[in-house]
């Protein structure tokens, strides 16, 4: 994603803000590492249910997951796992 086009980021927003599809939501993750824009996907993440961002973060890399976790507001582990 290149530049700071407010209309390409809101679009994108809306897209994210409405998939349940883990595998396109990490993708769109990938999109905004390194870019201006990560803090703001970060709020997207923030404002998803948990299920959602925990089903997409096991498509990133786990050690980008780890990070990102609690940069989302929630605890790299799983609290529901037994493992």
């Amino acid at each position: 994603m290149g530049g700071d086009d407010v209309a390409v980021w809101e679009q994108f927003a809306a897209l994210v803000a409405s998939s349940n599809d883990p595998k396109l939501i990490a993708e769109a993750c990938a999109a905004t590492m390194g870019t201006a824009r990560k803090d703001d996907f970060g709020m997207l993440m923030r404002a998803r249910p948990e299920a959602i961002v925990r089903a997409a973060a096991e498509w990133l890399n786990e050690g980008v997951a780890e990070r990102l976790l609690p940069a989302w507001g929630l605890s790299p582990e799983d609290p529901g796992s037994t493992g």
